[in-house]
């Protein structure tokens, strides 16, 4: 299985722990993680997508949208670019193998946008967790 992992690059990367556990989780199943290099030290990860260019970073991104079978958005910090790719990946004419799983860190709940807590889209599954260790019992279901 294809898992797109949706989450900050250049904004706020204060669940970069959170969002290497998700990594860790989902290949430790044997499905392979499109966008692993987001958890990279943030200097590192600018620099390469940087020489890599934005052009180019949107067509690689849209077709990977497009080739996963899971979108999971780590959702807890506002980012134009987890938002979008929600967007984008909800938007698809045809979902009907596909899922888009929002996270958010519901101990600070009040702080997240409610178009991510309160998405209701029939192919999306909203998910508000209280530890890393929730995260992993919520995905087992969908891995």
């Amino acid at each position: 299985m294809n898992v797109y992992l949706a989450a900050p690059i250049r904004g706020d990367r204060s669940k970069i722990e959170t969002n290497k556990y998700i990594v860790n989780f989902v290949k430790e199943r044997g499905h392979e993680v499109l966008t692993d290099h987001i958890v990279k030290e943030k200097e590192k990860l600018i620099e390469i997508e940087n020489n890599f260019g934005s052009t180019n970073i949107y067509k690689r991104d849209m077709k990977w949208i497009d080739e996963c079978d899971i979108l999971i958005a780590e959702a807890t910090v506002p980012s134009f670019g987890v938002g979008y790719e929600v967007g984008y990946m909800l938007g698809l004419k045809d979902l009907k193998d596909k899922k888009v799983i929002i996270l958010f860190d519901r101990t600070i709940e009040s702080e997240v946008s409610a178009m991510a807590t309160g998405n209701c889209d029939e192919n999306a599954v909203v998910y508000g967790y209280k530890s890393i260790d929730d995260i992993g019992r919520f995905l087992k279901s969908y891995l």
